[in-house]
């Protein structure tokens, strides 16, 4: 599955990734691969890869979204939800 990252969020501040505006980045497993994701907030849009976190496009997000509800593992990126 290919995400467009439009930028990194370091120390609160969000850097923009190339002169492009975005980057895709392929993400092989859902499982291991993604640490955190903001599931409930379309504003936010943010993913942890790794140790780094970005903010993902509307689109990705969207995608993203779908195939997670659709494989059932929701319950693993509950814990950015409101309360």
């Amino acid at each position: 599955m290919k995400i467009a990252l439009v930028s990194q969020i370091q120390n609160g501040e969000e850097i923009p990734m190339n002169s492009r505006g975005m980057e895709e980045v392929e993400i092989n497993d859902l499982v291991n691969d993604i640490t955190c994701f903001s599931i409930d907030n379309k504003t936010l849009r943010v993913i942890g890869l790794g140790k780094n976190l970005y903010r993902m496009t509307l689109k990705s997000f969207k995608e993203l979204k779908r195939e997670v509800n659709k494989r059932g593992i929701v319950f693993r990126y509950d814990n950015l939800r409101k309360r």
